[in-house]
Formats: structure tokens, C-alpha cells, sequence
């Protein structure tokens, strides 16, 4: 049995003490940290999100992220294999968009009677492309962040003043005074 000796439950075996013993077996049968380090970025780089590594393992999640961020090696080693996973998605995202996706979209006509066509599932790619493409952002910011660019001439939008002044008078009425900022987004 497990003693802490400044622990007012000392003698007693906490439900995290177990899991920290079971954490340390998994360790142990991959040959140690670096052999653990090895297999968990493998799995990441396979897809295989974390908490369904830990779950297959039995381990914590929590214990897994405490003993990657406990050294700087171990999470360099961790951000490496998800922006080699962002690289993926980003090459995956290409080629989901260059190909299309043929389905099905059926409408019952107010008859009762069922119209099917064949069309591209344009709506599905897009949706998975940019999944993917903010995935990347995410994991990999200096490669595929979400820097604003802008492209070509500078544009103006002309508004009435007077349209602005009215609609601000009609906004303090119900709501009390406001502030508009009309200034163009850089």
C-alpha cells in the first residue's frame, strides 16, 4: 500500500495512484519514455486523437498530457506530430476538393411522387475541406495560420451619412446611445 507521508490520508491508495501505476506499466512495455514517446506520436501521426489513444491503453488522459507537458522535449515531439498530421489533412483537403463526390438528392413533389437526381456533393466537399483546413490552422499556425492577406486595389464604399445618423438616433431610442465604426477591416 501506497503511504503519503504530508498527506492527512496517509496509508490510503487514491484512485489516481493506481492509474499512475498503470500509466507506468504502459511505459514500461514500450521500453521506457522514449520508447512511449515514440508510439503515442506514431499513433497521433496516424490520426489517432488522444483520448481515444488513452482509452485503448486504459490510461488517463489526464496523466498523458501532465507527462508531455512535463518536459519540453516530450511536447516539441507532440506539436512535431501534429503538424506533420496538418501537412496531411492540408494534401488530403487537395485532393477532396479536385475530386468530385456524386450523390443523390431526392425532393417528394407535392403529388407524393419522388424526384431523384444525381449531382456533385459540392456542399459535403467544402464542408470537409475546410474542416480540414482549420484543423491545420490550428495545429500547425505558422504554416497554415489565419494571417489575413489582402489582394489587389484598395476599395471604397460610399454610405449616406444621413442614413447613418438616422439609423444611430433610432438605435439610442431603443437601446440607448451606440457607436458606429464604419471603418473599413484591414
Amino acid at each position: 500500500m501506497a503511504k503519503y507521508p504530508n498527506s492527512k490520508r496517509a496509508g490510503w491508495v487514491s484512485p489516481l495512484m493506481l492509474d499512475q501505476n498503470i500509466f507506468d506499466d504502459r511505459i514500461k512495455e514500450c521500453g521506457g519514455d522514449e520508447g512511449f514517446l515514440y508510439f503515442f506520436t506514431a499513433q497521433v501521426m496516424e490520426g489517432v486523437a488522444p483520448r481515444a489513444f488513452c482509452e485503448w491503453y486504459s490510461i488517463p488522459v489526464g496523466l498523458l498530457g501532465a507527462w508531455i507537458l512535463e518536459e519540453p522535449e516530450r511536447l516539441a515531439r507532440y506539436e512535431g506530430a501534429l503538424k506533420w498530421v496538418a501537412d496531411d489533412y492540408v494534401h488530403e483537403a487537395k485532393g477532396i476538393a479536385s475530386t468530385p463526390q456524386m450523390g443523390e438528392i431526392r425532393k417528394i413533389r407535392s403529388d407524393g411522387s419522388e424526384e431523384v437526381t444525381h449531382e456533385d456533393m459540392l456542399g459535403h466537399r467544402k464542408l470537409q475541406v475546410d474542416t480540414n483546413l482549420k484543423i491545420a490552422q490550428v495545429w500547425d499556425r505558422k504554416r497554415f495560420g489565419t494571417e489575413k492577406v489582402s489582394h489587389g486595389a484598395p476599395m471604397s464604399i460610399h454610405i449616406d451619412a444621413g442614413l447613418i445618423g438616422a439609423a444611430s438616433e433610432l438605435l439610442a431610442r431603443i437601446r440607448g446611445p451606440v457607436e458606429l465604426d464604419v471603418t473599413p477591416d484591414a
